[in-house]
């Protein structure tokens, strides 16, 4: 806890002066320069190493801040320059109070550093190196190299005048350089995203939509892609609040006209919403469900029941489907082979990698005539570690969006499936659904089951349908392999009928997208799977085409009266205007590990987080794109326009590219339609064609082979 009165000493003690120090109700902290009063917000549940931070940054710019000149340039340029100028100045006035008093260096880092990991600059720390510079900047002077931001050559000019400033008209000479550049990069992706719009805006009506199977989805938006900065006021640390100095500005306003400090506003508003004492803020800790008989029980379908679906009536589906294997197995079966064989030999040249060597003692007979000349006279022995037992757990979308895609998936998943078996890896495949309840007489839960008080829950509808796992028999793998190839070919073939007239079990139509709690349901899954296999590590992999179905949480409010009531939210804040007024923990009651929940990110980057971080997994996920360029750059989930216009360049040359900051180990973007399908690596060359031709041929043909089958490929690279 921390003590007030103490705290009024130590403000009085840095200050070197009998300054007034008086705590309030306000937002944030302030000084007076006039009649020297510092004000400190009533911060509640703050570390004592925090407070002190706090405390030593407003009295620093008691001593070094000229508030009459600072205020009148922050009037002149307006509120975005204001968080430019804010950012240069605490460079500034930090490094000259922790110069004059190191003592407080600890302090400063310690919570600067919980402050970052915590999410207070806005985003995870794993994003920083997605910002733009002023915010690289920002989290760079307040948290140390220690923070891992990355400056190109000409930023680290930005970096050393930023360090040698020493007063304030360095620092306004050097906030309204970096402000001009940043407008200037600002004008120019306007014009080029306007130019964009007039070049693709008549071919909006011709996009791809869902299949008739799918049902409404109700998906999180991912195509907003502007940063939003946080309701409320920024970073005011001189007399007077943001909204005075907006009244006195120009009438520029950053948001709209000009660029801003995202990290500086929403530092100061995450601490404002985190530590004071608003008698409105809704504060939620929600717990992590790990009860694994709700999810194995109630959730998992089990692969025998879903093979007893194909029974009777839907017989003609595994004859269909016996057909369509035989064709994928004359097309797959050699490469598979190859890739086994590939893998085996990777394997070898890592194992050889990390051999040692070392003398045994032991005189070897055949060297010691060599005594007199070399020292070298003992048996020698190589030892080989033996490497790691890797797993393979996989959630795939079952969605009513993916029915186009769905048989080049499936043809993925059983090339990724058939070569775990044949190398003796353990695997299991999930699909996420939540149409398998409506069909079939399972489960119904009630509410009281549904939502548990303080959990994140489940829609009563979720499922994970258990396709594959190598505990199962040859038989049953046979036949599930020939279930899903005919229900891929009847979603995508279903108006033609191609080999003729049935149907697919209605259990297993597509429906909508429960991506985020397969996420949450995965841990349970993970640590069960891993303890049951005796494995070292498994690759976590999520396969979908799109954003998730919100998930919910239930918790205890107080209405106006006083008294409490139950309230079912959904998890993601991100598009509530009153997220300014929501703290979210959640904590895992295994570990005893705890996340702070960002209200301005959405759940699917956050809850994957905490899944690495619960399991120390690695996350892969593949996102299938489309194959068009406005709909596939409108769908990557991250970056700003240029970053996703260099991952349009990378999926036209690689039919792949790697999606930064959403969360995952590794986020690879794949084109749909053709570009999904595997290549059996025919080579085609002409009657006449050279020796030179024939092996270029080979060469495509076997590269073909490998590069289409991209769910095995990248597999390999992480088990190898």
């Amino acid at each position: 806890m921390v003590n007030i009165q103490s705290k009024e000493v130590l403000a009085r003690l840095l200050a070197t002066e009998n300054l007034t120090v008086v705590h309030e109700n306000v937002q944030t902290a302030s000084f007076n320069v006039e009649d020297r009063i510092l004000t400190l917000p009533l911060w509640d549940g703050m570390e004592n190493y925090t407070y002190d931070h706090l405390v030593g940054h407003e009295v620093a710019h008691a001593l070094y801040t000229p508030a009459d000149e600072w205020m009148e340039k922050a009037k002149e340029g307006g509120q975005g320059f204001q968080s430019f100028l804010n950012v240069v100045e605490d460079a500034r006035i930090e490094k000259m109070i922790q110069r004059r008093y190191p003592g407080l260096r600890k302090s400063f880092i310690q919570s600067y550093k919980k402050l970052l990991a915590d999410g207070f600059f806005g985003k995870d720390k794993e994003t920083v190196n997605s910002f733009k510079l002023i915010d690289r900047l920002n989290v760079f002077f307040k948290c140390g190299h220690s923070a891992g931001v990355v400056f190109d050559a000409e930023e680290k000019a930005w970096v050393t005048e930023i360090e040698n400033a020493e007063t304030f008209d360095e620092v306004f000479d050097i906030a309204t350089r970096l402000y001009g550049k940043a407008k200037e990069e600002q004008e120019l992706e306007q014009e080029q995203m306007i130019a964009l719009a007039e070049e693709f805006g008549d071919e909006d009506g011709d996009e791809d939509g869902d299949d008739s199977f799918s049902q409404e989805e109700g998906k999180e938006e991912t195509t907003d892609e502007e940063e939003k900065t946080p309701t409320g006021s920024s970073e005011d640390d001189l007399d007077g609040s943001e909204e005075q100095i907006e009244q006195q500005s120009s009438g520029k306003q950053g948001g709209e006209t000009g660029p801003e400090s995202y990290t500086d506003k929403a530092l100061q508003q995450n601490i404002n919403n985190e530590f004071s004492s608003d008698a409105d803020k809704l504060y939620y800790n929600l717990k992590l469900p790990v009860d694994n008989h709700k999810i194995t029980t109630d959730r998992v379908v089990d692969y025998k029941e879903i093979l007893s679906l194909f029974d009777g009536d839907h017989q003609k589906c595994i004859e269909i489907g016996e057909e369509l294997l035989d064709v994928f197995m004359r097309d797959n079966k050699k490469t598979i082979n190859y890739l086994v064989k590939e893998f085996e030999m990777k394997k070898k040249a890592a194992e050889y990698k990390r051999a040692s060597t070392s003398k045994t003692g032991v005189i070897d007979t055949l060297k010691m005539n060599n005594y007199k000349f070399s020292e070298d006279i003992f048996k020698k022995v190589t030892v080989l570690p033996e490497g790691k037992d890797h797993g393979l757990l996989m959630f795939v979308d079952w969605s009513g969006s993916m029915a186009n895609q769905l048989k080049n998936t499936v043809d993925q998943l059983l090339n990724l499936v058939m070569f775990c078996k044949q190398v003796n890896i353990p695997f299991e495949v999930y699909a996420f659904s939540d149409r398998y309840v409506n069909f079939k007489n399972h489960k119904n839960f009630k509410t009281d089951e549904i939502f548990g008080l303080d959990d994140i829950c489940y829609q009563s509808e979720f499922r994970l349908l258990q396709f594959f796992t190598n505990k199962m028999s040859r038989s049953d793998f046979q036949k599930m392999a020939k279930a899903m190839l005919s229900i891929s070919n009847f979603f995508e073939n279903y108006r033609q009928m191609r080999h003729g007239f049935y149907r697919t079990p209605s259990p297993l139509y597509l429906g909508g997208t429960p991506l985020n709690e397969a996420i949450v349901s995965s841990i349970v899954l993970y640590k069960e799977f891993k303890n049951k296999n005796r494995l070292d590590v498994v690759n976590t992999v999520f396969l979908t085409d799109g954003s998730s179905n919100n998930i919910k949480f239930v918790a205890t409010n107080k209405d106006w009266d006083g008294s409490e009531y139950i309230h079912h939210n959904n998890l993601n804040f991100k598009n509530y205007v009153a997220s300014d007024k929501t703290i979210c923990y959640i904590n895992d009651p295994v570990s005893k590990k705890r996340f702070r929940f960002n209200n301005d990110e959405l759940a699917t980057p956050q809850l994957l987080r905490i899944f690495r971080e619960v399991t120390s997994s690695n996350a892969i996920g593949f996102h299938i794109l489309p194959a068009r360029k406005p709909s596939a750059i409108s769908e990557i989930p991250s970056g700003d326009y240029y970053q996703r216009e260099q991952l349009w360049e990378n999926l036209k040359k690689d039919k792949f590219c790697l999606i930064p900051d959403y969360g995952y180990s590794a986020y690879f973007g794949i084109l749909g339609g053709r570009y999904l399908a595997t290549s059996n690596g025919a080579i085609e060359v002409a009657e006449d064609a050279s020796k030179a031709m024939i092996r270029q041929a080979f060469k495509k043909a076997n590269g073909s082979r490998k590069g289409s089958r991209i769910m095995l490929s990248k597999f390999i690279d992480y088990v190898a």
